[in-house]
């Protein structure tokens, strides 16, 4: 059971604990110093804590080799710094003189909103302008890979432009000419592959 804290006129308090009783009496204990000073400080005081010397900027106290090493840090540091970076310009607005903007032009879901306008356009399909058939493609990989992506999966319309027909042409050819072994399933053909020169 914890002791309780008796008060002057014999009414016991809330109980309290060893670690409390021992701090305060250590506290009570203890002589009181009088050495504390209530005035304020001397400004010169604080003007000196704030100088290099007191926190090791002086130069004097600095060795002549530590200089020379940081001298040249900061060269290669310089010299090996990355070009300024280039924002893209669908992030920045040029306003003409007294129009007004709203702080929503400046939000990136306007950015989104404007590449899905621009994305939106009418695309021209490629076939229906040249009058070739889809379907007499598939002897030729090196076109059919312009419509696949580098994994070998078929572009949608909304990547390739083209019309319903002519998607649905484009699609068979491929599959045929992966059939006839000349295109694969999984990436392009070579030609449009990365390569390592070893």
């Amino acid at each position: 059971m914890l002791p309780t804290l008796k008060s002057s006129r014999g009414i016991a308090a809330a109980p309290v604990s060893r670690r409390f009783l021992s701090s305060s009496a250590a506290l009570l204990k203890a002589p009181k110093s009088s050495n504390y000073d209530d005035s304020p400080r001397n400004p010169v005081d604080i003007e000196t804590l704030k100088s290099d010397v007191v926190w090791g900027g002086s130069e004097a106290q600095t060795p002549f080799y530590a200089k020379d090493s940081y001298l040249k840090l900061k060269e290669t540091v310089i010299k090996s710094r990355d070009p300024p970076a280039v924002i893209d310009a669908k992030y920045t607005r040029s306003f003409r003189l007294g129009e007004t903007y709203n702080p929503f032009d400046f939000t990136l879901t306007k950015v989104a909103m404007d590449d899905i306008a621009q994305k939106n356009v009418k695309m021209v399909d490629p076939f229906a302008k040249t009058g070739i058939d889809p379907m007499n493609l598939y002897l030729m990989p090196d076109i059919l890979s312009k419509f696949l992506t580098s994994t070998g999966q078929i572009k949608p319309r909304f990547d390739t432009g083209l019309s319903r027909t002519n998607q649905r042409k484009l699609t068979a050819a491929i599959r045929t000419a992966r059939s006839l072994g000349l295109l694969s399933t999984v990436h392009r053909t070579p030609r449009f592959m990365p390569f390592r020169n070893m």
